[in-house]
């Protein structure tokens, strides 16, 4: 750039040593450079510049002349527009003042939105030489870092979370107003540049956190460690009461990200649902146990009114002279054994909840469980003149099942169906292997059907729906059935058309089913 400083020596004049062919050979190299070159002389008057200078400066080309002071050239731009300025007077005061030093450069920005980095420098013989460079791409590249840096500042801003970024030597490079907000204590001293370790040690001795308040080396030196690791998760919590939710990331760089998310509220609920899910076990032993109570309290007396009134009713201990007396006792009868039938369900369904209800299982034929359950129901369906039949081959499929467990859940499907099954009509149980090798009990029946929304409900709890809603009981058949059904590892599906019956499918898997070489091993005599 300063290549010239060896050219023009002590000399005061350009043209001392020089001819005139050797100082258009210099100017015609000069032409060629990129940068803009001046030379003024001892007394700031302009002596020589190159073309690129013109180019750059070419609203005052005609004073670009030998002779021309520096200061009419610096006046001139300023009034014809060559660049703007904010006081024109002290601007000429300045620049004159830098070139009377010429040891160092600055910035100028045209008129015409370029940029120019000057270069100034006195020579040994008192002339400045100086050069001017295009630097517009490069302001242009560095606004954009610029704006894109400030993009990056303002969406931290508005994160939600606390958010801060720490360079390779740990310092604060950039946080937003969330992450000072967690810290109050300490906050006058979160700015860029501090180091990561003091602002521990500072908040330790602050008693920001309730973990550092006991003993707070410990804590210093394991969350320093943490922070060096920067590979996960933890949790604070602070002296105020707030829970913080703490992540930490390396970048590509080695810098750490850190991120911190306020999870008070999160802690507070997890609270009530410790204390609810107290209350509610709480009150579900209180429940158990009232249950049991309950159920010993009622089934005693009502063993005793079933027994004897199934004694009267056969006239053991003589006639009733009375034939309304028979009908009233028959009555009894029923209803007590109805009653206890719904304190048995509701303790089933209580053990189920309580998961208190453990399987009994053995190898069953399931065409013999359907048949006894047949048995058991048919005097009931013949009552309602329905048609109760079974499908089922001999000998059924066997498995290992609970079969009281299975009994009750056919007798509860088998019972419905034959419930809401008019005169006339029929209830038919079969049984296949599907598909996949799992064994379906289906229950179908001609009955009264429920509604698309209705069927959506059951089997829950306690309900009854649609044309069911009158029907006597709690409701819990169909919740119990499903239970225990799900208890063998099968499921239980419900289809139903209103006007033309439903189908209730009870699916057992298939690894319940006990194959020939597992009956033939059960059977195998012993070794001697």
């Amino acid at each position: 750039m300063f290549a010239a400083d060896s050219i023009l020596t002590a000399d005061t004049k350009l043209e001392t040593g020089l001819g005139s062919d050797d100082r258009m050979l210099i100017a015609s190299v000069l032409d060629l450079l990129t940068e803009g070159f001046v030379l003024f002389d001892e007394n700031l008057r302009f002596v020589f510049c190159n073309q690129t200078y013109r180019d750059l400066y070419d609203k005052i080309n005609d004073l670009l002349v030998p002779g021309t002071p520096f200061e009419e050239m610096v006046r001139a731009s300023i009034e014809r527009g060559q660049f703007s300025v904010l006081g024109p007077s002290d601007y000429v005061a300045e620049r004159l003042t830098l070139m009377d030093n010429a040891d160092g450069s600055h910035e100028q920005q045209l008129a015409d939105g370029r940029w120019v980095r000057v270069a100034e420098r006195r020579l040994r013989n008192g002339w400045v030489l100086g050069t001017r460079t295009d630097i517009t791409e490069a302001k242009q590249r560095e606004r954009a870092r610029e704006i894109s840096e400030q993009r990056l500042v303002d969406s931290i801003a508005t994160l939600q979370e606390g958010f801060a970024l720490f360079d390779v030597d740990d310092r604060l490079v950039v946080c937003n107003e969330k992450y000072k907000s967690y810290f109050p204590l300490i906050r006058k001293i979160i700015e860029p540049g501090v180091r990561f370790e003091e602002l521990i040690r500072r908040a330790a001795e602050q008693g920001q956190n309730v973990e550092s308040m006991t003993d707070p080396a410990p804590w210093i030196e394991a969350r320093l460690n943490a922070h060096a690791r920067a590979s996960g998760t933890f949790e604070h919590q602070f002296s105020d009461g707030r829970h913080v939710w703490v992540a930490e990331r390396k970048t590509k760089d080695g810098s750490t990200v850190s991120t911190y998310v306020d999870i008070t509220q999160l802690k507070l609920r997890e609270k009530e649902l410790e204390h609810s899910s107290m209350r509610a076990e709480q009150a579900s032993l209180a429940k158990g146990e009232f249950l049991a109570k309950m159920s010993h309290e009622f089934r005693t007396p009502l063993n005793a009114i079933i027994g004897f009134s199934e004694v009267i009713s056969r006239e053991m201990m003589g006639p009733l002279e009375n034939d309304q007396y028979r009908g009233y006792i028959t009555n009894i009868f029923d209803s007590s054994r109805h009653l206890l039938q719904m304190v048995n369900d509701l303790l089933d369904f209580e053990r189920i909840e309580a998961n208190k209800f453990s399987l009994a299982e053995e190898t069953i034929d399931l065409a013999s469980i359907v048949d006894s359950s047949i048995a058991m129901l048919s005097q009931r369906a013949e009552s309602g003149r329905v048609v109760l039949r079974s499908r089922i081959g001999k000998p059924g499929p066997r498995l290992r099942l609970d079969e009281l467990a299975i009994r009750k859940a056919l007798l509860n499907i088998v019972t419905n169906a034959i419930k809401f099954t008019p005169a006339e009509g029929v209830v038919e149980v079969t049984c296949d292997r599907i598909d996949n090798g799992d064994v379906a009990i289906r229950v179908t029946d001609t009955g009264v059907g429920i509604d698309a929304e209705d069927l959506k409900q059951i089997p829950g709890p306690f309900v009854q729906v649609g044309k069911t809603k009158n029907a006597e009981g709690t409701g819990l058949g169909l919740a119990i059935t499903k239970s225990l059904v799900v208890l063998h590892g099968g499921a239980l599906d419900i289809a139903s058309e209103p006007g033309r019956g439903t189908t209730v499918t009870i699916t057992l898997p298939q690894w319940r089913v006990v194959s020939e070489e597992q009956k033939r091993q059960r059977h195998k005599a012993p070794a001697i």
